[in-house]
């Protein structure tokens, strides 16, 4: 895996394909609203894990929010409920390892013990489940968009 990011292979090529379509809109529509329910559910158990850790995590969890677009799901820290800006909250999530060093972004998503503190601990232990709702959205658009290739 590329740090900081999962990768599907050709989704950006799924999505110039489905954009030629006659009627593509409900196909990218429902690519944005899947990656924003992913993203939205890793965020609230981000912020539950957070919330657990107590301290700085525990005090910032509210700022871990999830936003998504056609080709993309992420969780960020931002949002208004961050006090004093997300500045404050990003230590608590981009801390020092266990020997010191800043997590900074020598990182790969879902593994264990790497990365921001409680968002990439989370997508490390719902990796299948967050696999399993994007490969099920990409069968279920592509077997509507493409009827006839199966």
């Amino acid at each position: 895996m590329a740090s900081g990011e999962v990768r599907i292979e050709n989704l950006k090529e799924l999505r110039k394909e489905l954009k030629k379509l006659e009627n593509a809109r409900p196909w990218l529509k429902e690519m944005t609203a899947t990656n924003r329910a992913i993203a939205q559910d890793v965020a609230g158990w981000s912020r539950a894990a957070a919330s657990a850790m107590g301290g700085q995590q525990a005090h910032f969890a509210n700022a871990l929010f999830g936003r998504a677009t056609q080709i993309q799901a992420r969780v960020e820290i931002a949002g208004e409920r961050t006090p004093k800006g997300k500045v404050r909250a990003n230590p608590a999530f981009w801390g020092r390892n266990s020997q010191g060093n800043w997590i900074g972004a020598s990182w790969d998503v879902g593994v264990s013990g790497e990365g921001p503190y409680a968002i990439n601990e989370t997508i490390a232990r719902r990796y299948v489940e967050i696999e399993a709702r994007f490969r099920t959205l990409i069968d279920r658009v592509t077997g509507e968009a493409f009827p006839d290739a199966a």
